[in-house]
């Protein structure tokens, strides 16, 4: 498998959360930079504010069955970037009864671009029973908390001073793919098409956020027996 291309000047920040029994549930957003190359200890103080900041969002929104328990802040720039981390578990505070393990809240992130496929989102683990205008459906003032959340977050980010020369801008959306690339097994011989890496990737500044209303689903939070 080729290596992913560089993508100059963001950086991506890997929030890992307990959901129940599974301890690997992760949320990626990218954030733009400028100014003097991350150093691993301006990293690890980035990881270390965004903790905060997301814990500040998402505390409120999600159950105590539910951990963020750390922060990878990594510089795309290059396969030799830098790298920092933050480790310290916080619970949700939200009262109610919990959620499947695979329901989440999507949060659907708008680009000016338009193209294929060109609907960035991410998948959170937030949200109670008491939160539900139906089975499907987020009730309105859970989708005001989280939107009100949001706002505050951003601008707390928004508020952070620069790290060793290192200044956070908007956050963005990296397109690392542009079609498929047909590989077939050699014992089974049925093919499976594989994402193919573009030489160039495409950053759109993310300019808008909004919760969406309809309860999303990833299954790979809810853990199966063998």
């Amino acid at each position: 498998m080729p290596s992913p291309p560089a993508v100059p000047n963001v950086l991506v920040l890997a929030f890992g959360w307990t959901v129940s029994e599974d301890t690997n549930a992760q949320v990626k957003l990218h954030i733009a930079w400028s100014g003097s190359i991350p150093t691993s200890a301006a990293l690890t103080s980035i990881a270390s504010d965004m903790h905060g900041d997301m814990a500040t969002l998402a505390e409120p929104l999600m159950n105590s069955d539910t951990l963020l328990e750390s922060v990878t802040v990594t510089d795309m720039t290059s396969d030799t970037g830098a790298s920092g981390d933050f480790v310290g578990p916080d619970a949700g505070t939200r009262s109610g009864t919990p959620l499947p393990a695979e329901a989440c809240l999507i949060m659907n992130h708008r680009i000016a671009r338009r193209y294929r496929g060109g609907k960035p989102r991410s998948y959170f683990p937030w949200g109670v029973a008491g939160d539900l205008a139906d089975r499907q459906t987020w009730n309105a003032g859970f989708l005001d908390a989280v939107e009100t959340g949001w706002a505050t977050f951003l601008t707390n980010v928004a508020a952070r001073p620069s790290y060793g020369g290192v200044v956070l801008g908007s956050f963005v959306n990296v397109g690392l793919y542009k079609g498929f690339t047909p590989v077939t097994n050699p014992l089974t011989g049925r093919t499976r098409d594989v994402p193919k890496y573009i030489g160039m990737p495409n950053v759109d500044t993310i300019v808008l956020s909004q919760p969406n209303p309809k309860v999303g689903s990833q299954r790979r939070r809810q853990l199966h027996s063998a």
